[in-house]
C-alpha cells in the first residue's frame, strides 16, 4: 500500500487506518483525484468546508497555491462578498447530500470576479456526507452568461 500524501507530508499506511478523521480525509481526496482530469479546477473540502484538496488547475484559475489553501475554509478563499450568503446556502444543501451545479461568481486571489460554471458533489461514506468535491471552469466566452451579473 502506498503512503498517503496530505499537505505534502507522507503518512505511513498504519496512521491512515488508525485515525478515523484521516481515513475520511483520504476518502475525500480519493474522490477528488478520481474526478481530476487536469482540465478543470478541482477543490475538495471536509464537511466543515476545510479545504483538503486543491489541484494545479485551481491554482491557475484562482491564483492561490495549494499550500496556501489546504486547511483554510473554502468560504474564506473563493466566494466574493456579494456571493458569500449564496455559497453558504449551497454548502448547507451539500451537507444534506444534494449536488449543485450552475453559474457562480467567485473571486481570484487578487479580488477580481470570476464567472464560473461550478458542479459541487457531496462525498458520502456509509450514508453520511463527509465532504464536498467541487469542479469549476470558466464560463464559455460566447455564452449569454459570460458577462458577470450581480446576484441579488
Amino acid at each position: 500500500m502506498r503512503p498517503f500524501a496530505f499537505r505534502r507530508t507522507l503518512l505511513p499506511p498504519s496512521a491512515v487506518s488508525a485515525n478515523p478523521k484521516t481515513e475520511v480525509i483520504r476518502r475525500i481526496v480519493a474522490d477528488a483525484v478520481s474526478r481530476d482530469s487536469g482540465a478543470m479546477a478541482v477543490i475538495a473540502t471536509d464537511i466543515a468546508g476545510v479545504i483538503v484538496y486543491w489541484n494545479e488547475r485551481a491554482t491557475t484559475l484562482y491564483g492561490w497555491d495549494a499550500d496556501e489553501t489546504i486547511g483554510r475554509n473554502i468560504l474564506d478563499v473563493t466566494p466574493t462578498h456579494q456571493t458569500e450568503d449564496d455559497a453558504a446556502r449551497i454548502m448547507e444543501s451539500l451537507r444534506k447530500g444534494k449536488s449543485w451545479s450552475g453559474h457562480f461568481i467567485l473571486k481570484h486571489r487578487d479580488g477580481s470576479p470570476l464567472l464560473l460554471h461550478v458542479t459541487d458533489m457531496p462525498v458520502v461514506i456509509s450514508g453520511v456526507v463527509v465532504g464536498v468535491v467541487g469542479i469549476s471552469r470558466p464560463e464559455r466566452q460566447n455564452s449569454p452568461r459570460s458577462v458577470p451579473r450581480v446576484l441579488g
